[in-house]
C-alpha cells in the first residue's frame, strides 16, 4: 500500500526541495480540483497526492496509478535539495523519454510537475568529490531551458570530471554553489559552459541592387541603412574573405591575416549602433545574429580550477570554463582560482575562462579571475603561446567592471581579444588587457594595469582616466598589427609606475617596415594631461619617453605614416629616476602626413604643446656630449613641399635640450629653461623660432660645439630672455658663455633680441672676475634686429 510518513503537514512542507509550499499547493490543486477532500490530519488529500521519500521508490513503487501526483523529499534520500512533485502517464511505445521525465516498473511515466526553478539535485547531482557531477547538471540546464525556467542552485558542491558542454539559456542564481574543473578534460571545442541564444543567426540575401546601395554606403560616418531596418535588434557581420587586412609581422606568423569584417547593431528604422572604419567592394558573407529581447543574468558561483591540462603532447588552445554566444547578457559575483594547494602546470593555452563570440551588449562584472602561468622558469615549461582568463572576438558594447585579475611575471596577460569595439572598463584591477586586432572605442576608468600592460591596435576614442599602470609602456601599440591608432588617445590624471631597467614609454608605437595590409601611423590626435611618472631610485636605468616614435616614417614600399594633427602634454611630473622625461624622437618628419590638413606653405598641418612636462637631464661629469631629451632627425635632407609643417609650442619645461634638422617648423618657447637648442647652421630649418621669458643656460658638457644654434628661414627671436652662465664644479663659468652660440662677450650679437639680458648669478660672477659689460654690447642685447640677406 502507499507509503506515508509519520509526520504532519508542516515537517513535510519543510523537506520540499525546489519549489516553495505555495507553489506545491498551488499546482496540486490545479492538478487535483475533481479529487476527494482533503485529510484533516495531514492536510493532503486521501487519494491523488502521493508523497515518497525518495526518487527510486517512486520508481520502484508497484501501486502507484496513471494520473497520480508524487512528491518525493529526496532524490537519492530525504532532505538531499533534490525533492520534486512529478504526475504520472501512461507510457507510449516508441517514443524517446524527454528530459524530465522517468519510467517506472509499472509501465508508467513520472513527468516533473509544478516547477518554478530548478536545481541541480532535482536532476541527482550529488557533489561528493568522487562522482562527476556534469551530466546532472547538463540535464538540469536542458530541462530549463526546455521550459524557460531559471536555475537556482545556491549552495553546495560540484564536480565537472569529463568534457561536455553544459547549455545556458536562461538566469542562472548560483550563490555559494562551488565548481572543481578537471583541466585534464579540456579540449578545443567543448566549454564547460556555454551561453547561448533560442534564436539563430541568418544570412542574410539581397538583390544586386540592394546589394550594391549597401556597399556603396557601408563606410565610415554612416548611420542609418533603411534596407536593414527588417533587421532590427540584430547584430550584423559583413565579411569579405577575398580581402584581406592586418598581416601580422613576424617570422612566427607565417604571413596571417584577417578578412576585412565589419560588425554593428541595428536599432529600429536602420539605425546603426558601432563606428563602421572601412570601406567594401564586395563581400562574401552578411549574417544577422539576432539580440534577445531581455537580459540573461548568470551570477554568482565559485570555480576552482586543477591547473594541469590535458597533456603536453595536445596542441591547441583549450576551453576549460565559459563561452559566450548571446547578446544580452550579464555575469557577475564569481571568483575564479586554483584549486587549493595546486599550481599551474598546464602546457596547453587556454581560450579564456571567459570567451565571448559574435555579441552585443554584455557586462562582466564583481569578478575575481587570474591569469595563467606561461614564461615559467626555464623553458620546458613554458607555454608555446599566450594563455588568457578573458578572450573573445566581435563584441560591441561590452563592459567590465571590478574585475580582479593580477599575476606575477609568470604569468600571461589575463585579457587577450581580437575585434572588440565600445570597451568600456571601470574599476578593475589586471595585469594585462590587450586587443590585437581592431580595437575601436576604449574607455579605461578608475583601473589599475599591472606589469604586462595594456596593448591595442585600432582606432576610434582611446580613454584612459584616473588609472594606474606598472608597466614598460603605458599604452603599447602592437607591433604585430602596425603599432597604429587610427583615431585619438586621451590619458588624463593617471599614474605611471614602470618597472626600473628598461626603456620605458608613456605611448609606444614601433611598427615594423612591413606591409599590414592598411595604412599605420602615430594617431590622429593625442593628449596626455595630469601625468604622474615614478621612476624608483634607479639613475642608471634607459629613459623613459613621452612617445616612444616608428624608426621611420615612410616604409620602404613609399608609404607614408600618418601622423596627429594635434599632440598635447600637460603636466606631466616625474619623481625618482631621471627626474624626467625624453619627449621624443622623429625621424625624417617631413614624411609624415596629417589627415584632413591643409597640406599648403602657408600654415601648419600638425600643433604639439608641451606645458608643465619634467624634462630629463642627465647630470653626468663624465659625459662628453649631452643628450637631447627632444629630436627630429632628417637622414633624408631632400624638403617635401607637401611634408608635415609641424608647429611646437613648449611652455614651463625646464631642461629643455633639443635639435631639430631640416624641416618645416615653428618653435615657440616660453618660461622655460632650456640647456640647448639646435637647428642646422646656414638656415637649414624651414620656419622660425621664438624664446620668450626663458632662461638660456649651456649645458657645460656642450665646450666644443655651440648650445643654441637657431639658424631659420624665417627668423629666430628673443624676447624678455635671461643667458646664464654654464655651472662648472659649482661655480657659473664665464669663458662658457660664448657656447650659447648667438654671442660673443662684448662683442656680436645673433639673432632678433628685446629686452635679453644675463641673470642675476651670471652678473655677479662677472663682477668678480672683473668683466665689464660695453654700452654698445648692452644695447644689442636689449633691442637687435637682423635681416637674413644682410648676413
Amino acid at each position: 500500500m502507499n507509503k506515508k510518513p509519520n509526520m504532519n503537514r508542516r515537517q513535510i512542507l519543510g523537506l520540499l526541495g525546489v519549489g516553495s509550499a505555495s507553489l506545491l499547493q498551488k499546482n496540486v490543486d490545479a492538478s487535483l480540483q475533481n479529487q476527494p477532500m482533503m485529510d484533516r490530519d495531514n492536510g493532503f488529500p486521501n487519494s491523488g497526492l502521493i508523497v515518497k521519500d525518495t526518487l527510486m521508490e517512486m520508481l520502484l513503487d508497484n501501486q502507484l496509478e496513471n494520473g497520480m501526483v508524487v512528491h518525493t523529499l529526496g532524490y537519492h534520500e530525504v532532505g538531499d535539495g533534490g525533492g520534486a512533485s512529478y504526475k504520472l502517464y501512461l507510457s507510449e511505445k516508441n517514443k524517446d523519454i524527454q528530459i524530465g521525465e522517468w519510467e517506472l516498473e509499472t509501465n508508467l511515466l513520472a513527468r516533473l510537475v509544478g516547477v518554478q526553478a530548478v536545481n541541480y539535485a532535482m536532476f541527482g547531482a550529488k557533489g561528493n568529490g568522487m562522482d562527476d557531477d556534469g551530466d546532472q547538471i547538463k540535464q538540469a540546464h536542458d530541462y530549463a531551458n526546455l521550459h524557460k525556467l531559471p536555475v537556482v542552485n545556491v549552495t553546495g558542491e560540484y564536480w565537472l570530471m569529463a568534457s561536455q558542454t553544459i547549455h545556458i539559456r536562461t538566469n542562472v542564481d548560483w550563490g555559494m554553489t562551488v565548481f572543481h574543473i578537471s583541466e585534464s578534460a579540456n579540449t578545443k571545442n567543448t566549454p564547460r559552459f556555454i551561453i547561448t541564444s533560442y534564436q539563430k543567426p541568418q544570412d542574410i540575401s539581397w538583390d544586386n541592387e540592394t546589394k550594391r546601395k549597401f556597399l556603396k554606403q557601408l563606410k565610415p560616418n554612416i548611420q542609418q541603412f533603411e534596407e536593414l531596418a527588417s533587421y532590427k535588434n540584430t547584430l550584423i557581420i559583413v565579411r569579405d574573405d577575398n580581402d584581406r587586412i592586418g598581416y601580422r609581422a613576424g617570422a612566427r606568423y607565417g604571413g596571417a591575416s584577417w578578412a576585412k569584417e565589419e560588425f554593428f547593431y541595428v536599432e529600429e528604422h536602420g539605425r546603426i549602433i558601432g563606428d563602421i572604419a572601412w570601406t567594401f567592394k564586395d563581400y562574401t558573407h552578411l549574417t544577422a545574429y539576432p539580440a534577445e529581447d531581455c537580459y540573461l543574468i548568470v551570477e554568482g558561483g565559485s570555480f576552482y580550477i586543477s591547473g594541469e591540462g590535458p597533456g603536453q603532447d595536445v596542441k591547441g588552445y583549450r576551453h576549460n570554463g565559459f563561452t559566450i554566444t548571446r547578446s544580452r547578457t550579464i555575469i557577475r559575483n564569481q571568483w575564479v582560482g586554483m584549486e587549493k594547494d595546486a599550481v599551474d602546470t598546464s602546457m596547453n593555452p587556454r581560450t579564456g575562462f571567459y570567451n565571448f563570440s559574435r555579441v552585443y551588449d554584455i557586462t562582466l562584472e564583481n569578478i575575481r579571475l587570474i591569469p595563467w602561468e606561461q614564461d615559467r622558469e626555464g623553458t620546458e615549461r613554458d607555454v608555446p603561446a599566450g594563455t588568457y582568463g578573458i578572450s573573445g572576438a566581435r563584441v560591441l558594447k561590452s563592459c567590465f567592471n571590478n574585475i580582479m585579475a593580477e599575476g606575477g611575471v609568470v604569468h600571461w596577460g589575463v585579457f587577450g581579444t581580437n575585434l572588440m569595439k565600445d570597451l568600456y572598463i571601470n574599476r578593475c584591477h589586471l595585469n594585462r588587457i590587450d586587443v590585437h586586432f581592431h580595437a575601436w572605442n576604449i574607455h579605461i576608468k578608475d583601473s589599475k594595469i599591472g606589469y604586462r600592460g595594456l596593448s591595442v591596435t585600432g582606432g576610434g576614442q582611446l580613454t584612459v582616466e584616473n588609472t594606474q599602470s606598472s608597466s614598460t609602456s603605458f599604452i603599447n601599440f602592437r607591433r604585430d598589427y602596425g603599432a597604429k591608432w587610427d583615431g585619438y588617445v586621451q590619458i588624463s590624471n593617471c599614474r605611471f609606475i614602470p618597472p626600473a631597467g628598461r626603456m620605458r614609454a608613456v605611448l609606444y608605437f614601433s611598427p615594423a617596415d612591413f606591409e599590414y595590409g592598411y595604412p599605420i601611423g602615430l594617431a590622429h590626435g593625442i593628449r596626455v594631461e595630469n601625468l604622474q611618472i615614478d621612476l624608483g631610485e634607479d639613475t642608471r636605468t634607459d629613459p623613459c619617453w613621452v612617445l616612444y616614435a616608428p624608426s621611420f616614417s615612410k616604409t620602404k614600399n613609399g608609404h607614408k605614416l600618418f601622423f596627429p594633427r594635434d599632440m598635447i602634454f600637460r603636466n606631466i611630473r616625474v619623481r625618482g629616476g631621471r627626474k624626467g622625461v625624453k619627449v621624443m624622437k622623429l625621424i625624417d618628419p617631413q614624411h609624415f602626413v596629417v589627415r584632413d590638413s591643409s597640406n599648403n606653405n602657408v600654415h601648419a598641418t600638425s600643433q604639439i604643446l608641451l606645458e608643465d612636462v619634467d624634462l630629463e637631464y642627465l647630470d653626468n661629469k663624465q659625459g662628453l656630449e649631452m643628450e637631447m631629451n627632444m629630436q627630429f632627425v632628417s637622414n633624408d635632407s631632400a624638403l617635401v613641399e607637401e611634408g608635415l609643417y609641424l608647429q611646437l609650442y613648449i611652455a614651463r619645461c625646464n631642461r629643455l635640450a633639443a635639435s631639430f634638422d631640416a624641416m618645416k617648423l615653428d618653435i615657440d618657447v616660453r618660461n622655460s629653461v632650456i640647456h640647448a637648442l639646435q637647428t642646422p647652421e646656414g638656415g637649414g630649418l624651414m620656419g622660425k623660432i621664438t624664446l620668450w621669458d626663458c632662461v638660456l643656460r649651456p649645458d657645460p658638457r656642450a665646450y666644443k660645439r655651440k648650445a643654441f644654434t637657431l639658424d631659420c628661414k624665417e627668423g629666430a627671436s628673443f624676447v624678455n630672455c635671461r643667458l646664464s652662465a654654464p655651472v662648472v664644479d659649482g661655480q657659473p663659468a664665464i669663458e662658457a658663455l660664448n657656447l650659447l652660440g648667438f654671442i660673443e662677450l662684448n662683442r656680436a650679437v645673433k639673432y632678433n633680441h628685446l629686452q635679453t639680458m644675463f641673470d642675476s648669478r651670471t652678473l655677479q660672477a662677472m663682477r668678480e672676475n672683473g668683466v665689464k659689460l660695453k654700452q654698445e654690447f648692452i644695447q644689442k642685447l636689449m633691442q637687435n634686429y637682423e635681416l637674413n640677406d644682410e648676413e
